[in-house]
């Protein structure tokens, strides 16, 4: 492996790293990222202030130089808080949330870990397998996000009390039936976002929360997945990095 780029150095919050290597059989270049404060790196490079503290690490790989091809990998964000966030509030409030809306108006909620698949190319974002955590709040999400054309399609399943709602997925088959997919609960709600940036519809499907798990599949939208052969050994290190902490 030979090491294109490095930048590494230190903040008050830790150490941050930033790596570009290729490999010399297949040319191929892998990315490594790890920030301590993801709240940091949300403003400078997205100019996001939605998230405050967090550690961000980001495992992906670009094809050969002057190849076509974008940015594909895995990203993984630990401890952070969600604040100042209007359309996530609105999604709260339309699933008749509005407690945990309230607190995300206010000092913000808190997630434990959020993971995601994602792909860059072209100015399209893409997520797949979006799953985030917290003990008052879980959800899941995919879609894409259109940054030249600043629009978005985005769905997923919200998720209320989570670390309660969620225990049922740990029994066999039957977690399947009544929980669905990973990182979704018994009582559930799909939520819906799409739309230009300035004036999204948002929209939240109260039926879908009585529905079991493995019905509620049927308000999904199908998507097409990230074609990245190494993208599954990045899930496999990530959820083994995230089980030894």
């Amino acid at each position: 492996t030979i090491i294109q780029a490095l930048l590494s150095g230190d903040t008050e919050k830790g150490a941050f790293l930033a790596k570009l290597t290729s490999d010399p059989d297949t040319l191929e270049r892998e990315i490594l990222v790890e920030i301590p404060d993801a709240s940091f790196a949300a403003l400078a490079f997205l100019g996001l202030e939605n998230i405050d503290n967090g550690i961000l690490e980001i495992s992906g790989h670009l094809p050969p130089a002057g190849e076509k091809g974008g940015l594909m990998g895995q990203l993984s964000l630990h401890d952070f808080t969600l604040v100042h966030a209007p359309a996530f509030t609105q999604i709260l409030s339309l699933a008749s949330l509005q407690g945990l809306a309230d607190t995300l108006g206010g000092g913000g909620l808190k997630f434990n870990e959020m993971d995601m698949q994602f792909s860059l190319e072209d100015g399209v974002l893409k997520i797949r397998d979006g799953r985030a955590s917290g003990s008052a709040l879980g959800l899941t999400g995919a879609g894409n996000i259109d940054i030249a054309q600043r629009t978005l399609d985005f769905d997923g399943v919200l998720v209320p009390s989570y670390t309660v709602n969620s225990i049922l997925g740990d029994i066999p088959l039957l977690g399947n039936i009544m929980v669905g997919k990973k990182g979704e609960g018994m009582f559930a709600l799909n939520y819906s976002v799409k739309g230009p940036f300035a004036k999204t519809q948002i929209s939240v499907n109260p039926l879908s929360a009585l529905t079991p798990g493995f019905l509620r599949r049927i308000f999904d939208v199908k998507r097409d997945k990230i074609e990245d052969p190494d993208i599954v050994d990045l899930i496999k290190e990530q959820e083994t990095k995230t089980r030894d902490k």
